[in-house]
């Protein structure tokens, strides 16, 4: 049964800074880590991201390490959920998901996920 992991975030500067951060920490452990998306226009602003932060280096990614993408790949172990659903499909490894407190439309999705993996009887940990 996979482990949810809760970031509790309430800016858009916390959400970059951990997204960059865990990728990081993946790679350097040789994890596997898809950071999954709703839409192309995400994808492209999170592969930019990962190309440009930190400012003097870059993270490698679109391999079998670090990868984004919007359909869930069965070979990576852990999963950075940014979509509005819960990856209940999911029967192995690590999801993490922000506890978004940005606005109450995001506390709202944060809520429906976090029940639905309650629900699914998933391992659910506050970092």
């Amino acid at each position: 049964m996979p482990r949810v992991m809760l970031i509790q975030v309430q800016t858009d500067p916390q959400k970059l800074t951990k997204i960059v951060t865990l990728a990081t920490e993946h790679f350097k452990r040789g994890e596997s880590l898809q950071i999954l998306v709703e839409n192309d226009l995400s994808r492209e602003y999170i592969d930019k991201l990962l190309w440009t932060h930190p400012p003097d280096s870059f993270l490698p990614h679109g391999g079998e390490l670090i990868s984004i993408g919007q359909k869930l790949d069965p070979d990576a172990t852990h999963y950075f959920n940014l979509t509005a659903d819960a990856l209940i499909q999911i029967d192995a490894g690590a999801i993490y998901e922000f506890d978004d407190q940005s606005s109450p439309h995001k506390q709202e999705a944060f809520k429906r996920r976090y029940h639905a993996y309650k629900r699914s009887g998933f391992a659910i940990i506050s970092l």
